[in-house]
C-alpha cells in the first residue's frame, strides 16, 4: 500500500477527505506525520508521496519532485498563520510563539512580513505552554499562531495581523502552503491520479462535504468552508510559481537553506 503523508492542517480537506474514507483511493493510505518526519522519510526514499510546505521542500535538495497539477495556494488571505495584540500596543518588541515543528513555514513567514514588509525587527521568543489569545495576551503582548491553532482562536480575538494577507498585498501574488511532492525513486503515476481526482471530486461537491464531515468544537464548518471555497486554490498557476520562487528565495536569501532551491518536477 503507497502512503500520502500530510500534516493533518485543515486547508487539506478538499485534498484528503475522499482518500480518508476509501471513495475511489485504490491502495492508498493516509498518513498524519511532523514534517520533520516527512523531510526524513522523503530525502530517504521511504516516503512515496506528501504534502509539504515550501520551507520543508527547501531542506531536502534535489531528493524529490513536485507534481505541478495540486499545489495549495490562497489567493487572498489564509486566515492560518497570525499575530494576535494586546489592544492599543504601541510597538512590537518581541513575538511569543509555542514551537509545533522544526519546519514551521508561517513562523519564518512571519519574520519576513515584520522586517522586509513592516520594518519590524523583533524577537522571537518560544514558550513552553501552548499559548491561547486573548486569555494569554495578559501576559504576553504579542502572540503568534499558525495552522489549525490560528483557525481555531480567530473567533474570539479581533485584533490580529494575518501574515499570508501581507504578503499578497506586498507581493500581488499568492501565498503558497501546500505542495504535493514525491520521492526521487517514486514511479506511481496512478497513484497521483487517484490524489488528483479526489481532489477535484470534493471540491466539486465541498457544500456535502462540509455538511457531512465532523469537525472538531474548536472549528466552525460555516467559516472553514466560506475560507476554501473563496480564498484556496488547489490547483497551479502561472502566479503560483512565481510566488513559490519569491518565497524559496527569501528562504536562501535568510540563510535557511545552503543553497537556492529550484522547481523540480516530476
Amino acid at each position: 500500500m503507497s502512503i500520502l503523508a500530510v500534516s493533518g492542517d485543515l486547508i487539506e480537506i478538499p485534498v484528503t477527505f475522499a482518500l480518508q474514507r476509501q471513495m475511489g483511493s485504490g491502495n492508498l493510505q493516509v498518513e498524519i506525520m511532523p514534517e520533520s518526519d516527512m523531510v526524513r522519510g522523503l530525502a530517504l526514499g521511504k516516503l512515496p508521496m506528501a504534502l509539504i510546505s515550501p520551507f520543508a521542500y527547501a531542506k531536502i535538495e534535489g531528493k524529490i519532485r513536485i507534481v505541478e497539477d495540486l499545489i495549495i495556494s490562497s489567493t487572498n488571505f489564509g486566515r492560518n498563520a497570525l499575530l494576535f495584540f494586546q489592544h492599543n500596543l504601541p510597538a512590537i518588541k518581541s513575538v511569543f510563539y509555542s514551537k509545533k515543528d522544526d519546519y514551521d513555514m508561517y513562523r519564518f513567514l512571519g519574520k519576513i512580513v515584520l522586517r522586509e514588509f513592516l520594518d519590524v525587527d523583533t524577537k522571537w521568543q518560544e514558550v513552553r505552554e501552548k499559548l491561547q489569545p486573548p486569555d494569554d495576551l495578559k501576559k504576553y503582548p504579542v502572540i503568534f499562531c499558525s495552522g489549525n491553532d490560528a483557525l481555531s482562536i480567530l473567533s474570539r480575538s479581533d485584533v490580529f495581523l494575518d501574515l499570508t494577507e501581507e504578503w499578497s498585498i506586498k507581493n500581488d501574488l499568492p501565498l503558497v502552503h501546500k505542495i504535493l511532492v514525491v520521492s526521487s525513486n517514486f514511479t506511481g503515476r496512478e497513484q497521483i491520479e487517484i490524489v488528483k481526482n479526489a481532489c477535484r471530486k470534493t471540491l466539486e461537491n465541498l457544500d456535502r462535504v462540509f455538511s457531512a464531515k465532523t469537525f472538531p468544537d474548536f472549528v466552525d464548518p460555516s467559516f472553514l468552508f466560506k475560507l476554501i471555497k473563496d480564498n484556496y486554490r488547489y490547483e497551479s498557476a502561472s502566479d503560483t510559481w512565481e510566488s513559490l520562487e519569491t518565497f524559496l528565495q527569501y528562504i536562501f536569501y535568510y540563510g535557511e537553506s545552503e543553497f537556492l532551491p529550484d522547481l523540480k518536477m516530476f
